[in-house]
């Protein structure tokens, strides 16, 4: 049984709705903030200043883009299959 300090402490589903409702512009920014690549241009500088030139840079981008693409969707499409 619920005591009258347990009763209070309790949130209400008035107070959870205003919350998530103030939360709710926060999901697609930090989604915009987590899809940006802020380390590409960091990588390149560095590269660059250890001597790489344009074609290296944009070899190694390439590779890992394609190791990317090729490692990423199979757990996915795993879990798709069994996961529903």
């Amino acid at each position: 049984m619920i005591g009258p300090a347990e009763a209070s402490t309790a949130p209400s589903p008035s107070r959870d709705a205003r919350r998530l409702a103030s939360n709710l512009w926060r999901y697609p920014v930090l989604q915009a903030l987590w899809m940006t690549p802020f380390f590409v241009p960091v990588i390149v500088l560095f590269w660059q200043e250890n001597g790489l030139n344009a074609f290296d840079v944009y070899l190694r981008q390439s590779l890992l883009a394609l190791g990317i693409a090729t490692t990423f969707p199979a757990p996915v499409i795993r879990y798709a299959s069994v996961g529903g």
